[in-house]
């Protein structure tokens, strides 16, 4: 099921790391791609990846980042910025 509630944030995860979780886990962009859909530059995405690898998630890769992700129902939550006005879901 998913949800526009986040998980628990015991991580202390900001929403715009839960932007880049979440396109990491439903697309195959790049950080360079990520960087430009949530017009950041594909450092700050980089780094804000590092930070969720080393000192969030304890993860060393970005396939253990996925499946922390999941652990944890990440991968149920979409950010409200991917809605669009008048969508609606059944």
């Amino acid at each position: 099921m998913l949800t526009t509630t986040p998980p628990e944030n015991k991580f202390k995860i900001t929403e715009k790391e839960l932007e880049i979780i979440f396109c990491l886990l439903h697309t195959h962009m790049s950080a360079k791609e990520i960087g430009k859909k949530l017009n950041l530059s594909h450092r700050t995405v980089e780094n804000k990846l590092q930070v969720l690898y080393k000192q969030k998630a304890g993860v060393n890769s970005s396939n253990q980042l996925r499946e922390f992700c999941r652990a944890e129902g990440f991968d149920q939550y979409i950010p409200a910025r991917f809605f669009k006005a008048g969508v609606q879901f059944i």
